[in-house]
């Protein structure tokens, strides 16, 4: 079920880590007005007929939550969508293909100081797990069809597991281990946090990476090469998610009705 209760969406909340994530969104907002939150440059106007909010976080942990709050603060946006690249941790994800959190969660939150005593005593706590909203992230799969001019099948699109941390992974070792023991799709530096912060103020929000290196030893120069590409990619989703809100504006309650916040479950 849907963690959050049925309301009307009267603003949305986008959110990336770097303008070249959200270049694209933001040359098709109508009447845009520059705004200042949080320290922050902010956009707010119109996007396919939703009253929007942009703004970029820049890189980490620190920063996503920080303007996360900001944009919160200053909007009140009813959904809050991450939006940008990440590195993909399951072999079988390539450049261009689009992964969607189902859940979140700081793969880099360790309690241990390195010893393995005190990781066994402290396994699990700490590194918050934060669940995307259901509706939103079957929102987003249904709207990948269509990206950057190509069409992307479901072998291109994967729901699942992604970690943020504020390390950058850039070995093969590494990127196999963390693989290993987190079972996630992809690795990125920021949505957990935006997701943690949405939570605690009971907003609905989702998180839609594309793929543009494979957080491995060659990591750098991937990202270099497919960056300006593969970012053009989460944009043309959400714009084809404002089109559907801009018509339908009112969400149908979750079967069930339930109003349990999964977004503050802990592991």
């Amino acid at each position: 079920m849907s963690p959050f209760t049925a309301r009307e969406i009267t603003l949305i909340g986008i959110i990336a880590a770097l303008r070249q994530e959200l270049s694209l969104l933001i040359r098709h907002v109508r009447n845009p007005v520059p705004q200042k939150a949080g320290g922050l440059d902010m956009v707010t106007g119109r996007l396919n007929d939703v009253e929007v909010a942009i703004t970029s976080t820049g890189i980490g942990k620190v920063r996503a939550a920080a303007a996360t709050q900001a944009l919160i603060d200053a909007f009140a946006p009813g959904e809050v969508w991450c939006i940008g690249l990440g590195g993909a941790l399951d072999a079988k994800l390539k450049a261009g293909d689009v992964v969607i959190a189902d859940e979140l969660y700081q793969h880099d939150l360790d309690l241990s100081g390195g010893s393995r005593v005190a990781a066994l005593l402290t396994k699990g706590r700490g590194a918050s797990l934060v669940k995307c909203d259901e509706r939103l992230v079957e929102l987003a799969k249904g709207d990948c069809h269509l990206s950057h001019g190509k069409r992307l099948t479901p072998n291109n699109v994967k729901v699942g597991r992604i970690v943020t941390g504020d390390r950058a992974v850039l070995k093969t070792k590494d990127r196999k281990e963390l693989a290993r023991r987190t079972r996630a799709l992809c690795v990125e530096m920021e949505g957990a946090a935006v997701g943690y912060t949405c939570a605690r103020n009971c907003i609905p929000f989702v998180v839609i990476r594309a793929v543009s290196d494979t957080a491995g030893g060659s990591a750098l120069l991937q990202f270099a090469k497919n960056a300006k590409r593969v970012a053009q990619i989460p944009q043309q989703i959400a714009l084809s998610m404002l089109r559907r809100k801009g018509t339908e504006r009112v969400y149908p309650e979750p079967k069930g009705g339930t109003e349990e916040n999964e977004g503050r479950n802990e592991g």
